[in-house]
Protein backbone atom coordinates (compact mmCIF):
# COMPACT_ATOMS: atom_id res chain seq x y z
CA UNK A 1 0.00 0.00 0.00
CA UNK A 2 1.51 3.60 -0.96
CA UNK A 3 0.67 6.74 0.73
CA UNK A 4 1.14 10.06 -0.95
CA UNK A 5 -0.07 13.79 1.28
CA UNK A 6 1.42 17.02 -0.35
CA UNK A 7 0.49 20.37 0.56
CA UNK A 8 1.55 23.81 -1.11
CA UNK A 9 1.09 26.71 -0.37
CA UNK A 10 1.52 29.75 -2.30
CA UNK A 11 2.71 28.51 -6.21
CA UNK A 12 0.52 25.60 -6.64
CA UNK A 13 2.51 24.40 -9.19
CA UNK A 14 2.96 27.60 -11.16
CA UNK A 15 5.25 27.29 -14.13
CA UNK A 16 8.36 28.84 -13.98
CA UNK A 17 9.31 31.25 -16.65
CA UNK A 18 13.38 30.15 -17.91
CA UNK A 19 13.68 31.91 -20.89
CA UNK A 20 12.47 35.68 -22.04
CA UNK A 21 13.80 36.80 -25.32
CA UNK A 22 11.23 39.81 -24.95
CA UNK A 23 12.78 41.04 -21.99
CA UNK A 24 10.08 41.56 -18.92
CA UNK A 25 9.53 44.98 -19.33
CA UNK A 26 6.00 46.00 -19.22
CA UNK A 27 3.30 45.50 -22.41
CA UNK A 28 1.28 47.68 -21.81
CA UNK A 29 2.44 50.69 -20.28
CA UNK A 30 2.23 51.24 -16.11
CA UNK A 31 1.00 47.40 -16.04
CA UNK A 32 3.97 44.80 -15.12
CA UNK A 33 2.57 41.58 -16.07
CA UNK A 34 6.40 40.08 -14.77
CA UNK A 35 7.37 39.92 -11.09
CA UNK A 36 9.58 43.09 -10.67
CA UNK A 37 12.66 40.28 -9.74
CA UNK A 38 11.78 37.85 -12.35
CA UNK A 39 15.53 36.63 -13.79
CA UNK A 40 13.88 34.65 -16.15
CA UNK A 41 16.19 31.30 -15.12
CA UNK A 42 14.79 27.77 -14.16
CA UNK A 43 15.91 28.23 -10.13
CA UNK A 44 13.65 27.25 -7.23
CA UNK A 45 12.24 30.90 -7.37
CA UNK A 46 8.96 31.68 -8.53
CA UNK A 47 6.68 35.12 -8.85
CA UNK A 48 3.63 35.22 -8.12
CA UNK A 49 0.29 37.24 -6.90
CA UNK A 50 -2.07 36.64 -4.41
CA UNK A 51 -6.31 36.93 -5.40
CA UNK A 52 -7.64 39.83 -3.32
CA UNK A 53 -10.90 38.30 -1.67
CA UNK A 54 -12.64 41.76 -1.31
CA UNK A 55 -12.05 41.31 -5.58
CA UNK A 56 -12.78 38.01 -5.95
CA UNK A 57 -16.12 37.30 -4.03
CA UNK A 58 -16.23 34.03 -2.56
CA UNK A 59 -12.93 32.65 -3.37
CA UNK A 60 -11.58 29.86 -0.80
CA UNK A 61 -8.26 29.97 0.86
CA UNK A 62 -8.09 33.78 1.12
CA UNK A 63 -7.10 33.96 -2.31
CA UNK A 64 -3.81 32.18 -1.83
CA UNK A 65 -2.59 30.13 -4.45
CA UNK A 66 -2.11 26.23 -3.28
CA UNK A 67 -2.31 22.27 -4.43
CA UNK A 68 -3.06 19.63 -1.43
CA UNK A 69 -2.76 15.99 -2.96
CA UNK A 70 -3.91 13.21 -1.05
CA UNK A 71 -3.64 9.66 -2.46
CA UNK A 72 -3.83 6.12 -1.42
CA UNK A 73 -2.89 3.21 -3.68
CA UNK A 74 -1.88 0.03 -4.03
CA UNK A 75 -1.75 -3.80 -5.49
CA UNK A 76 -2.12 -6.69 -3.93
CA UNK A 77 -0.99 -10.85 -5.97
CA UNK A 78 -2.00 -13.83 -4.47
CA UNK A 79 -0.76 -17.32 -6.30
CA UNK A 80 -2.44 -20.54 -5.39
CA UNK A 81 -1.80 -23.84 -6.53
CA UNK A 82 -4.83 -25.64 -6.63
CA UNK A 83 -3.23 -28.91 -8.02
CA UNK A 84 0.18 -29.93 -9.28
CA UNK A 85 -0.98 -29.01 -12.61
CA UNK A 86 -2.97 -25.82 -12.09
CA UNK A 87 -2.02 -22.33 -10.90
CA UNK A 88 -4.31 -19.38 -9.88
CA UNK A 89 -3.48 -15.67 -9.94
CA UNK A 90 -5.50 -13.03 -8.21
CA UNK A 91 -4.33 -9.62 -8.70
CA UNK A 92 -6.52 -6.77 -7.10
CA UNK A 93 -5.90 -2.79 -7.32
CA UNK A 94 -6.98 -0.21 -5.72
CA UNK A 95 -6.74 3.96 -5.90
CA UNK A 96 -8.57 6.61 -4.84
CA UNK A 97 -7.16 9.65 -4.80
CA UNK A 98 -8.00 13.35 -3.67
CA UNK A 99 -6.99 16.82 -5.24
CA UNK A 100 -7.82 20.53 -4.53
CA UNK A 101 -6.00 23.75 -5.96
CA UNK A 102 -6.73 26.97 -6.81
CA UNK A 103 -4.31 29.16 -9.19
CA UNK A 104 -3.90 32.57 -10.57
CA UNK A 105 -5.77 32.31 -13.88
CA UNK A 106 -3.44 34.50 -15.74
CA UNK A 107 -0.18 33.27 -13.94
CA UNK A 108 0.63 36.93 -13.88
CA UNK A 109 4.02 37.62 -11.45
CA UNK A 110 3.34 41.78 -10.44
CA UNK A 111 -0.19 43.03 -11.39
CA UNK A 112 -3.32 41.92 -10.46
CA UNK A 113 -4.60 38.57 -12.39
CA UNK A 114 -8.14 39.02 -14.00
CA UNK A 115 -9.40 35.58 -13.24
CA UNK A 116 -8.96 32.93 -10.42
CA UNK A 117 -9.36 28.84 -11.58
CA UNK A 118 -10.28 26.61 -8.57
CA UNK A 119 -10.44 22.85 -9.10
CA UNK A 120 -11.81 20.09 -7.05
CA UNK A 121 -10.83 16.49 -8.23
CA UNK A 122 -11.80 13.02 -6.98
CA UNK A 123 -11.23 9.90 -8.43
CA UNK A 124 -11.73 6.33 -6.76
CA UNK A 125 -10.27 2.55 -8.75
CA UNK A 126 -11.16 -1.01 -7.98
CA UNK A 127 -9.75 -3.48 -10.04
CA UNK A 128 -9.79 -7.67 -9.78
CA UNK A 129 -8.01 -9.81 -12.23
CA UNK A 130 -7.88 -14.14 -11.86
CA UNK A 131 -5.67 -16.11 -14.08
CA UNK A 132 -5.92 -19.52 -13.95
CA UNK A 133 -2.88 -21.37 -16.06
CA UNK A 134 -1.87 -24.85 -16.41
CA UNK A 135 1.02 -26.70 -16.51
CA UNK A 136 0.22 -30.64 -17.83
CA UNK A 137 2.82 -32.54 -19.24
CA UNK A 138 2.14 -32.86 -22.55
CA UNK A 139 2.22 -30.43 -25.52
CA UNK A 140 -1.05 -28.83 -24.70
CA UNK A 141 -1.37 -26.35 -21.89
CA UNK A 142 -3.90 -23.03 -21.20
CA UNK A 143 -4.42 -19.23 -19.79
CA UNK A 144 -7.60 -18.47 -18.56
CA UNK A 145 -8.88 -15.55 -16.88
CA UNK A 146 -11.60 -12.74 -16.25
CA UNK A 147 -10.72 -8.52 -15.65
CA UNK A 148 -12.94 -6.45 -13.63
CA UNK A 149 -12.95 -2.39 -12.86
CA UNK A 150 -14.94 -0.04 -10.71
CA UNK A 151 -14.38 3.37 -11.02
CA UNK A 152 -15.61 6.71 -10.70
CA UNK A 153 -14.24 9.90 -11.41
CA UNK A 154 -15.41 14.04 -10.32
CA UNK A 155 -13.92 17.08 -11.41
CA UNK A 156 -15.23 20.56 -10.73
CA UNK A 157 -14.09 23.42 -11.80
CA UNK A 158 -15.06 27.44 -10.66
CA UNK A 159 -13.57 30.56 -12.39
CA UNK A 160 -13.97 33.59 -10.82
CA UNK A 161 -13.38 37.18 -12.05
CA UNK A 162 -11.61 40.19 -10.63
CA UNK A 163 -14.83 42.26 -9.73
CA UNK A 164 -12.36 45.56 -8.60
CA UNK A 165 -10.92 45.73 -11.94
CA UNK A 166 -13.79 45.28 -13.77
CA UNK A 167 -14.91 48.03 -11.77
CA UNK A 168 -12.38 50.17 -12.98
CA UNK A 169 -12.38 49.48 -16.29
CA UNK A 170 -16.05 49.52 -16.53
CA UNK A 171 -16.35 46.01 -17.69
CA UNK A 172 -19.51 43.47 -17.03
CA UNK A 173 -19.21 41.42 -13.61
CA UNK A 174 -18.33 44.46 -11.33
CA UNK A 175 -20.54 42.52 -8.39
CA UNK A 176 -19.66 39.03 -8.58
CA UNK A 177 -19.12 36.96 -12.08
CA UNK A 178 -18.64 33.02 -11.45
CA UNK A 179 -18.44 29.78 -14.09
CA UNK A 180 -18.55 26.67 -12.54
CA UNK A 181 -17.84 23.55 -14.57
CA UNK A 182 -18.59 19.82 -13.36
CA UNK A 183 -18.29 16.33 -14.75
CA UNK A 184 -18.96 13.14 -13.36
CA UNK A 185 -17.77 9.57 -14.78
CA UNK A 186 -18.85 6.49 -13.65
CA UNK A 187 -17.81 3.44 -15.12
CA UNK A 188 -17.46 -0.31 -14.79
CA UNK A 189 -15.82 -2.84 -16.41
CA UNK A 190 -15.90 -7.16 -17.35
CA UNK A 191 -13.40 -8.48 -19.10
CA UNK A 192 -12.76 -12.67 -20.08
CA UNK A 193 -9.76 -13.92 -21.65
CA UNK A 194 -8.68 -17.10 -22.37
CA UNK A 195 -5.09 -18.62 -24.39
CA UNK A 196 -7.19 -20.19 -26.55
CA UNK A 197 -9.20 -16.92 -28.37
CA UNK A 198 -6.97 -14.79 -27.20
CA UNK A 199 -9.30 -12.08 -27.49
CA UNK A 200 -10.61 -10.27 -24.58
CA UNK A 201 -14.65 -9.69 -24.37
CA UNK A 202 -15.72 -6.77 -22.81
CA UNK A 203 -18.34 -5.35 -21.70
CA UNK A 204 -18.74 -2.05 -20.00
CA UNK A 205 -21.38 0.75 -18.61
CA UNK A 206 -20.55 3.92 -18.39
CA UNK A 207 -22.60 7.16 -16.60
CA UNK A 208 -21.16 10.46 -17.43
CA UNK A 209 -23.21 14.09 -15.61
CA UNK A 210 -21.53 17.27 -17.04
CA UNK A 211 -23.03 20.75 -15.96
CA UNK A 212 -22.07 23.87 -16.47
CA UNK A 213 -23.39 26.99 -14.45
CA UNK A 214 -22.91 31.13 -15.42
CA UNK A 215 -23.42 33.65 -13.24
CA UNK A 216 -22.57 36.35 -15.61
CA UNK A 217 -20.89 37.39 -18.52
CA UNK A 218 -17.02 36.74 -18.39
CA UNK A 219 -14.60 38.44 -19.67
CA UNK A 220 -10.80 38.07 -21.55
CA UNK A 221 -7.79 37.65 -19.99
CA UNK A 222 -5.59 41.17 -21.07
Amino acid sequence: MNFANDHVNGDAGMQQLASCPDGTGAVIPGINFFGLREDCKLDRYVNFVNMDPAAFIGIRHNGVPFMFLNHNFGTLELNYNLTKDLALTSVTGYSKAKADSLINGTQTGYVGTTLSADNSFRRRDFTQELRLNSDFDSPLNFTAGGFYQDANMFNHVTVLSNTVLNTVLSLPCQQRCRTARMTWISSRSHCSVSSATKRCLIWKSQAVFAGRMKSAPMIPSI
